[in-house]
Parts: structure tokens; sequence; C-alpha cells
């Protein structure tokens, strides 16, 4: 639970994927009559449109009926852990179904709930221990399942490391994030496994243009990351940011349908040991001015 700039917990945001309109007032109201937590429910019909949502925003923790009109069973709890690893789920089966959200969960989700089964302190209940078993535990995987890539954390590790060696060496150390533009929409242009199908093919591109041993992740919904190590200069970074702008100008292949891909990418520089622990989020916040300033291009993280 957050803290706001006022002191008072925010409440949890929940994001409800939920395609009855009955069920999904009934779970609403049962969490409306909690008061220590209070919740903030957003109910989403289908998983394309989960999807959608989770490509914008991110949530405390995903409540998941695995019967959608767009999608069943474990294919639909394996397409949000892959667009939001980070993100705790909980999944919703039929009375019948109790075998299926045992999979889920040793397939990653925190827990599940069985239709019918829950009273409003039950419920509450069920999403707080979700919420914070993620966080005890560091639900921030190694590797992003969708993508093999590594993930924050690891990456993390990876930039401590280079810094180290570059202090020796009197060079830099660049994260180059790379923020796909306009990626919430892709799932409703080319149908809802296109996202999961955009993303492994990005990373198969830039893998192509950063081979081992440069450390490569994906971390965020539509964000990827590169450390480099041993640069003589900053403009070798920026040349590094046009070939990944080269390698994702020729269309993917979606569906029936093919994609020209906007990205805007960040760049964040490093020397010493201390610059480790801000660099990637330096790198994503010039993404982030970049992609709101003009989309397509590469913008250096104001502070070197």
């Amino acid at each position: 639970m957050g803290v706001g700039s006022t002191g008072a917990e925010r409440p949890l945001a929940v994001l409800l994927i939920e395609d009855s309109r009955t069920d999904a007032e009934l779970m609403e109201s049962m969490l409306s009559l909690s008061s220590a937590p209070r919740f903030d429910v957003t109910v989403v019909g289908t998983l394309a449109g989960g999807l959608a949502w989770l490509a914008r925003r991110t949530p405390d923790v995903v409540v998941l009926d695995l019967t959608l009109p767009d999608s069943e069973r474990l294919d639909t709890y394996r397409a949000v852990r892959n667009r939001s690893p980070d993100v705790p789920v909980v999944v919703v089966t039929g009375l019948e179904e109790s075998g299926l959200g045992q999979a889920a969960v040793q397939q990653g989700a925190q827990d599940f709930l069985t239709k019918g089964t829950a009273t409003g302190a039950s419920l509450a209940e069920k999403l707080v221990y979700a919420i914070a078993r993620a966080r005890h535990a560091g639900v921030r995987a190694l590797r992003d399942p969708l993508t093999g890539l590594a993930t924050s954390p690891l990456l993390g590790e990876r930039i401590a490391e280079g810094l180290a060696r570059t202090e020796r060496e009197k060079r830099y150390v660049a994260v180059l994030d790379v923020g796909l533009n306009d990626f919430a929409g892709i799932d409703s242009r080319y149908g809802p496994d296109s996202g999961e199908e955009l993303l492994a093919a990005v990373a198969e591109r830039l893998c192509e243009v950063f081979p081992p041993p440069t450390a490569l992740g994906r971390v965020a919904v539509d964000e990827f990351a590169a450390v480099l190590e041993g640069l003589a200069r900053p403009s070798n970074a920026e040349r590094a940011g046009q070939r990944v702008l080269g390698a994702l100008a020729p269309e993917f292949k979606l569906g029936i349908g093919t994609h020209r891909l906007s990205a805007s990418i960040g760049i964040a520089l490093g020397r010493v040991p201390a610059d480790g622990p801000t660099l990637l989020e330096r790198a994503r916040a010039a993404m982030a001015a970049q992609r709101r300033q003009g989309g397509q291009g590469i913008r250096m993280s104001e502070r070197a």
C-alpha cells in the first residue's frame, strides 16, 4: 500500500478482468465494504481490453477470470503474466475448476478464487496477501517469461558490475531504454496475441543488435533496455541508438497484417559505481520525455 503526499494511504488499484456483469458487480460491492485497506477497482470485460489497460498502467493486483469471450483457461493467465510479469495475479475459476486454479498457481499466479465462495472480508484478505507475498518474495524474476531477457533486478546487477570495470578503464557505461510507441492499441488492431508476438519479435531484433555479452532486458510492458560497457565517448551510445532504430524500421508481421513500429530511446551515461542505482531510471525518464515530445527519436539524459 502506498502513501500519498498528503500522508493518507492510497487505495489499492485492482484490475478486474471479468466478462460477467453480475460477478463483476458482486466483487466490486464486496471490496467497497472494506475501509482498511480501500480498493480502487477497474473492470474490463475481455482479455484484449485487459492487456490494453496493462499496457498503459500498473495495478497493485489483477483479478482474472480464466473464461473470457476471447480467451479461456491457462492461456488467459499466461497472456496476462507475459504482458505484466511483475504484477501479482489472483485467478477466478468456476466451482468445478479448482484444478485449473491450482495449475495457474503452479505457473506463477499468487492465488485462485472459486466463484461463489468468497465473502467481502475473505476477498479483501486474499488480495492483500497476494500483494504482500509478491512484494516479500520479490516477484520480479531475473528473466522475463515471454522473451527470456533479463528483468530490471538482473540489469541492475550488470550495471553495477560494468561500472566497477569502467571506473578502472576511465570509460562510460551507457543504458539505452527503448520504448515502443502506441503499443496499447496493438491487440485491438491485430488480435489478442499480437502484443506478445510484437514483443517477442522486437526482442529478437534487439538481440541481433546487441549480442552477448551485452546485457539486454525487458524492463516494463513496452520497454527494453541494453547495458553497454567500455564506451570511449557518449556519441558511441547515440550511434548504438541509431542502430536500434534501423533494426526496428522494417515492418513486423502480426496476424494477417503488418505493423510499422515507432520507438523512443533514452540514454543515460555513468562512469563511477555511484551512478549505478539511478542509471536505468534516468534512461527511462529520458525515453519518456522523448516519447512525450516527439515520438520516434533519441534523447540523452540531462545528467551525464
